[in-house]
C-alpha cells in the first residue's frame, strides 16, 4: 500500500507471508546403527527431509522531498525468524526411517532493520544514492550461533547512482559494504536431543565483511 500524504511526502507498507519449504536429500554417516562414530565404522546411506518455515515480513517506509534536488528516505522492517525455533533432519529410508539424524537448534528471535537514506538529482540524467542501515541478526547468542550460520547483527554502508540516457532508459548501479563486528561462537550443538548425544562443542571467533555490487537497466515502452 502506498499512501501520498502530501504532494512531497509518502508512506508505503508491505507485508510478505511465510512460506514453508519441504526440502529432500540423502546423508551418510559413520559408525553403529545408530550413527554413533564411537561403537564402529561402518558407512550407512539413507533418503532424508527437512521442513523449514521462513517467515514473514513486515515493512514500512518513507520518502520525502525536501526541494526540487534532494529526497529523504527512510524505513523500518521486523521479521518474525521466531518460527524457526530448529530443523529436524529425519532419515526417510532404511531401518531408522523416520528417526532424527541430528537437530539444527536454531531457537531463532525477531529481528528489525532500520534505514536511512537520500537521493541527491544531479541533472536531468543523473541522480545519486547513499543509505546506512542497522540489521539485527536473529542468533541470539554465542551458545546459539551454529557453524553454518555464523551471522552477527551488521551495519550497511551503501552508494549507487541512477543514469537516465533518455526517457525511455534508466540504469541504476550501487554498492554496499556490510560491517561486521567479531562474531563469536560457543554451541555444544547436539546430534539428537532427544538421545542426549552431542558431537561436541566448537568455541572461537569469525571474522567477516561483505561487499555487494548490483546494477539494472529499465527500458520502458
Amino acid at each position: 500500500m502506498l499512501f501520498n500524504v502530501s504532494e512531497v511526502t509518502k508512506v508505503g507498507l508491505s507485508y510478505r507471508s511465510k512460506v514453508k519449504h519441504e526440502l529432500e536429500g540423502s546423508l551418510s554417516f559413520s559408525g553403529d546403527a545408530a550413527g554413533n562414530p564411537a561403537l564402529g565404522g561402518r558407512t550407512t546411506s539413507s533418503d532424508a527431509s527437512a521442513d523449514v518455515e521462513l517467515p514473514d515480513t513486515f515493512i514500512a517506509s518513507f520518502t520525502h522531498k525536501l526541494d526540487p534536488r534532494w529526497e529523504l528516505l527512510a524505513d523500518v522492517s521486523w521479521t518474525g525468524w521466531s518460527s524457526i525455533d530448529k530443523v529436524d533432519i529425519v532419515r526417510t529410508s532404511g531401518d531408522l526411517s523416520g528417526e532424527v539424524a541430528q537437530s539444527l537448534g536454531t531457537n531463532f528471535k525477531d529481528t528489525w532493520r532500520v534505514a536511512l537514506g537520500a537521493n541527491y538529482l544531479l541533472n536531468d540524467a543523473w541522480k545519486l544514492k547513499f543509505g546506512v542501515a542497522f540489521d539485527e541478526t536473529p542468533v541470539k547468542n554465542a551458545e546459539n550461533r551454529l557453524t553454518s550460520l555464523p551471522d552477527n547483527d551488521r551495519i550497511w554502508f551503501s552508494f549507487g547512482g541512477q543514469w537516465k540516457p533518455n526517457q525511455a532508459s534508466t540504469l541504476d548501479m550501487g554498492v554496499a559494504y556490510l560491517y561486521v563486528d567479531d562474531t563469536k561462537i560457543n554451541n555444544g550443538e547436539a546430534i539428537n536431543p532427544a538421545t542426549n548425544d552431542f558431537r561436541g562443542v566448537v568455541k572461537g571467533e569469525y571474522d567477516s565483511s561483505v561487499w555487494i555490487l548490483g546494477a539494472q537497466y529499465s527500458l520502458a515502452f
